[in-house]
């Protein structure tokens, strides 16, 4: 059973992982640049700065200081998949005070919680004794509570962005799907170590 598990996990897994890189290649060009798609949904907000960077795109300081980064390669480019990470940046900007608590709060691990399920996997493969099983609930139990805020504020920030573009929908949706199955991998793992006790 414990075998079946994690076999589970790992297909769930890369094939989110293939779904996202197959997105990016794959993805057709919009009429606007990601840029440009920012400034119009934020139009109403004379604070918040759109700027361009090589670094992370996202951290506290930069929410308490209404800053949107996006990368050099997003910035410019017209991709619809680039487009969905403008309108998800978008979305963010325009969370009520105690969604951006949260936020601020996860958003100093975000780039590490991407990859939560590769860590996950380590994780799982690594622990073979009923010893190490219950440091790995501890982790995964940990892992799952960020990963649930995200998927929550994904979907917050979502709704506040929504577009009648059916290739941007897409994309969004692909991210709520992709971060859904995500946690369905953790907790599938979470229960493996459970078994393992």
């Amino acid at each position: 059973m414990s075998t079946i598990l994690l076999i589970i996990s790992i297909v769930l897994t890369l094939l989110c992982y293939i779904l996202i890189f197959i997105s990016s290649l794959t993805s057709k060009n919009g009429q606007e640049t990601a840029s440009e798609a920012v400034i119009r949904l934020t139009k109403d907000d004379n604070g918040l700065r759109l700027v361009e960077s090589k670094d992370n795109p996202l951290n506290k300081y930069q929410l308490k200081r209404k800053i949107i980064k996006l990368k050099e390669k997003t910035y410019s480019s017209k991709s619809y998949f680039s487009l969905s990470i403008a309108y998800l940046l978008s979305g963010y900007s325009k969370l009520k005070e105690s969604s951006l608590e949260y936020l601020s709060k996860v958003i100093p691990y975000f780039y590490y919680l991407s990859f939560t399920p590769i860590i996950s996997l380590v994780i799982t493969l690594v622990i073979k004794t009923s010893m190490d099983a219950k440091i790995g609930i501890i982790i995964f139990i940990i892992i799952l509570i960020y990963q649930n805020i995200l998927s929550n504020l994904n979907t917050k920030a979502i709704d506040l962005v929504k577009d009648d573009n059916k290739y941007i929908t897409k994309y969004l949706n692909n991210i709520m799907f992709i971060s859904k199955v995500f946690i369905l991998s953790t907790i599938i793992q979470l229960i493996r170590m459970i078994i393992l006790l």
